[in-house]
């Protein structure tokens, strides 16, 4: 019996080693010479288990010791076994990385960050990076992954720069064609990332806290992203915007859209009772294109009493026709401080000396 136990004791300890060798920086490999121990091991274990039903008459020891020894070694040699069986499954075709990521800005090189990780577990999931070491930098290896990537999806040009294009591309080809989208989470803020077609909208790079003097106009609040999808045009035709924060409605003369260039689109909106405005200036997002627009603010004049109150202004729901919209609302910028002690300056227009031509009105 001393021998049998010794004997089991062995086995276990090589299978327990092979494992040891195997692991190496969190990743399991298996090559030909690992695939013929394996199957040594295995059947090693499975001709014990054998002959511990056969002779367990012989097993069955009167010393209590002995037989948790042996009943031991059998549990630790099936949970070995198993393990042997996943890694096998795993290395001769195990399921792919699913990834859903949700993407707020463009990546390129020196970027950092949780969509950075993402976006690279997405693309180890399909083949185009080839890396086993700490996720979350792009480098020279993620760019030409992500150049890899274009080419495969048709997103030109094939430069490895992670912008616009690409996360319109991605968001349809890489949340696995579900309905009504997947959840994901990027920089400790949770947004709903669109599957198919539609309109994705999702916060931008919001604009800094300020103060904010009495009669400033356009004064930027919140930014929000509007991402097409590759199969079409989508045509915005409204977007509602709600005041919120500790501030009162009549700090604001009313809201306005500005276009990427900080142009103004259509004309102001005062807030209603529901201290709400809606913003009717209808804009187009091209197939495949990002717009990022602002959601401005006029202040109320210095007869407003309204010193220091924070007002932040959120949108609450998108109108874009039969078109999906995709997003996690509502998407809130930062508190604005409303001030009353500080004043923008007047310009005078006079006519210089060195005037070419003084007859022209300026």
């Amino acid at each position: 019996m001393v021998r049998k136990n010794a004997y089991l004791h062995k086995v276990f300890l090589e299978l327990r080693n092979f494992f040891q060798k195997e692991k190496v920086n969190g990743e399991y490999y298996m090559n030909s010479m690992k695939k013929s121990v394996w199957a040594r091991g295995t059947s090693v274990a499975l001709t014990l288990t054998t002959s511990m039903w056969l002779a367990g008459a012989t097993l069955i020891m009167p010393l209590s010791v002995s037989a948790d020894l042996i009943s031991d070694l059998q549990a630790q040699i099936a949970a070995l076994t198993a393990q042997l069986a996943a890694l096998s499954a795993a290395q001769s075709g195990g399921a792919a990385i699913t990834s859903s990521c949700s993407f707020t800005r463009d990546l390129t090189v020196g970027s950092r960050g949780d969509d950075v990780t993402c976006l690279q577990n997405a693309l180890k999931s399909e083949g185009h990076l080839v890396y086993s070491g700490a996720l979350g930098y792009f480098g020279n290896l993620t760019k030409a992954a992500v150049a890899k990537w274009q080419a495969a999806h048709g997103v030109t040009p094939t430069a490895g720069y992670f912008g616009a294009k690409s996360r319109a591309a991605f968001a349809g080809s890489m949340t696995g064609g579900t309905t009504g989208g997947t959840t994901g989470t990027t920089g400790g803020t949770t947004t709903t990332v669109p599957s198919g077609s539609g309109l994705t909208v999702s916060a931008g790079a919001q604009p800094a806290e300020a103060l904010v003097p009495a009669s400033a106009a356009r004064v930027p609040f919140t930014k929000v992203v509007f991402t097409a999808s590759a199969d079409g045009d989508i045509t915005v035709n409204s977007i509602t915007v709600q005041r919120t924060g500790t501030g009162s409605d009549s700090g604001l003369a009313g809201v306005v859209l500005l276009d990427e260039n900080g142009t103004q689109l259509g004309i102001s909106q005062t807030l209603n009772s529901n201290h709400q405005a809606n913003l009717t200036e209808k804009f187009i997002v091209k197939a495949g294109t990002s717009r990022t627009m602002t959601i401005g603010g006029n202040r109320a004049a210095s007869s407003v009493s309204v010193a220091g109150e924070i007002i932040r202004l959120a949108v609450v729901s998108v109108d874009a026709g039969s078109a999906k919209v995709n997003g996690s609302l509502p998407i809130t910028g930062n508190g604005m401080t409303m001030n009353t002690s500080l004043t923008i300056g007047d310009v005078s227009m006079a006519r210089g000396p060195l005037d070419p031509n003084s007859s022209q009105s300026k």
